[in-house]
């Protein structure tokens, strides 16, 4: 463990993130983890979760609904940088991401 503390202490901003720097045993970690279970997500559910917590809207084109996504609006340079016309691309990659959220991760060759 003293190895890990030398890299951490030479990371550019390393203040910011020691807080989140803990040792614990086993039994420890997983009363944590029974007490806050968002503490396993993997990274497929983080990132769905951060899309949808953006909130989404209901639309249809060519007689078929179309989900659109807030997250991938651009609130920061007013709109400059939004995706335009990609909602149904964006459509399968959000729920490429919610199904590996829920481990149900299906690739096709």
């Amino acid at each position: 463990m003293e190895e890990k503390k030398n890299i951490f202490s030479q990371l550019p901003g390393k203040e910011k993130f020691a807080p989140f720097l803990e040792e614990m045993n086993f039994a420890e970690y997983l009363e944590l983890c029974s007490k806050n279970p968002e503490i396993t997500r993997t990274s497929y559910k983080r990132i769905y979760d951060m899309i949808m917590s953006h909130g989404t809207r209901k639309y249809s084109k060519f007689k078929e609904d179309v989900i659109h996504y807030n997250f991938f609006d651009d609130l920061v340079f007013g709109g400059k940088k939004s995706l335009f016309g990609l909602d149904r691309h964006l459509m399968k990659l959000v729920g490429f991401f919610k199904s590996a959220s829920f481990d149900l991760l299906i690739l096709k060759a």
